[in-house]
């Protein structure tokens, strides 16, 4: 899978050996309202295999808080 980075953008990893996903890191900073969104932008292009498929999705244990 092709990669490639902005400047400042941070390469996407698991946190954790066993993770079926990887954390993805916002190049900026801000505060989310309760009941609110941002877009954030990440500087990450990844160029996903045919056949393939790639999502992003809120880190659960925040996703209730």
């Amino acid at each position: 899978m092709k990669v490639q980075l902005d400047d400042h953008a941070v390469m996407p990893c698991r946190a954790h050996t066993y993770d079926a996903g990887m954390d993805l890191h916002a190049r900026n900073d801000a505060i989310i309202p309760p009941g609110g969104f941002v877009i954030f932008d990440t500087g990450v292009h990844v160029q996903i295999p045919e056949s393939c498929e790639g999502s992003v999705r809120p880190r659960s244990g925040l996703m209730f808080k």
